[in-house]
C-alpha cells in the first residue's frame, strides 16, 4: 500500500511539473532567405519587469544556441508605431525580429478523489504489533482539489522586409513559477523550434 501510495504520488508530481508543449505552430513555406543572423527579441507586454525579465531570457538562450545569430533587447518603452520600431530595427543592421506576447493564463481545477487502502480485519485481541501493522498499511487519503495553471503565448518571428510572419506557433506553459520560469522554458521550447526550422544561424 505505501508503495502505491508513493509511486501515485511521484505519477503526480511529474504530471504537475512545469512543461511547455505547442498547441499549434507554422512555417511560411515559400521562405527561401536561409538562416537568419540578426534578431531582434521583443515582448509585448505593458509591465515593463515581465518584458525586460521574459527578453532577457530569450536572448540568453538565443545567445546560448546560436553561434551566427545575434539579439537584441531594443527599446525601454515600446512604441506604440509599428513603423518606428521598424526602422530602429533597419537603423541597427537587424534582419528579424522574434515577437512574443501573453495570450492568456488559463487556471484548470483538478479534482483527485480519495482513496484507502483495505487489509485483512485488525487484530485487536494479538496486541501492539500485530494492529499497529494493520493501522500502518489501511491509510485513508481525503480527496483534494488542485488548480493548475497554464500560460498561453504566441511567438511569431518576421522578417523586417518581408509581409507576413516566417513562422508562428503557440505553446501552453503548464505550472510555471513566475514570468522568469515560464520565460525559460518558453524560449527552449520556442528555439529549439526555429533551429529545426533552419531559421536560425549556427
Amino acid at each position: 500500500m505505501r508503495l502505491s501510495l508513493i509511486l501515485g504520488f511521484a505519477l503526480l508530481c511529474t504530471a504537475f511539473r512545469r512543461s511547455t508543449k505547442f498547441a499549434s505552430r507554422w512555417v511560411e513555406p515559400d521562405y527561401k532567405g536561409g538562416a537568419i543572423d540578426n534578431i531582434a527579441v521583443i515582448v509585448v507586454s505593458t509591465n515593463p519587469q515581465v518584458r525586460r525579465v521574459a527578453e532577457d531570457e530569450f536572448v540568453a538562450n538565443l545567445s546560448a544556441k546560436t553561434k551566427g545569430a545575434s539579439s537584441y533587447m531594443m527599446f525601454e518603452t515600446l512604441p506604440e508605431d509599428p513603423a518606428t520600431i521598424a526602422a530602429t530595427l533597419r537603423e541597427k543592421g537587424i534582419t528579424a525580429a522574434l515577437v512574443i506576447k501573453l495570450v492568456n493564463v488559463r487556471e484548470d481545477k483538478v479534482y483527485t478523489p480519495p482513496s484507502v487502502g483495505y487489509t485483512t480485519m485488525p487484530t485487536y485481541s494479538y496486541g501492539f504489533g500485530p494492529y499497529y501493522g494493520h493501522a500502518y498499511h489501511q491509510v485513508y487519503s481525503p480527496g483534494y482539489e488542485t488548480t493548475i495553471s497554464t500560460a498561453v503565448v504566441e511567438s511569431a518571428l518576421y522578417s523586417i522586409d518581408r509581409k507576413g510572419p516566417l513562422w508562428m506557433g503557440t505553446t501552453n506553459t503548464v505550472n510555471f513559477e513566475g514570468s522568469s520560469d515560464a520565460a525559460r522554458s518558453i524560449a527552449k521550447k520556442v528555439l529549439v523550434e526555429l533551429e529545426g526550422r533552419n531559421l536560425l544561424a549556427r
